[in-house]
């Protein structure tokens, strides 16, 4: 099948249209609902009623210490690939 200039260019400006129109999209979900959705489970500063993720630190890629509020004690946390462990409690003094 052979394609004229004309019909060609056509399908270029539909294929340049359509990709811009996906990438709108993307801009937009990225701008306004996956903020909605949250920073993950983790996220610094994420508050409940009574537990807070303090402050993060991240030991290597998926081995992170967490400082956690819960209630009025402050707990330090390690997670490592399929574990959590409670390491320490600290004073409210050695936090602030």
């Amino acid at each position: 099948m052979v394609t004229s200039p004309l019909q060609f260019g056509w399908m270029f400006v539909k294929m340049i249209s359509v990709l811009a129109i996906l990438v709108i999209i993307l801009l937009l979900v990225g701008r306004y609902l996956l903020p909605r959705l949250g920073r993950g489970r983790w996220a610094i500063g994420q508050k409940g009623k009574l537990i807070s993720v303090v402050d993060r630190f991240a030991l290597e890629p998926r081995k992170n210490v967490y400082l956690l509020k819960v209630a009025k004690k402050y707990i330090l946390v390690g997670t490592g690939d399929h574990s959590v462990h409670a390491l320490t409690e600290l004073a409210k003094e050695d936090v602030e």
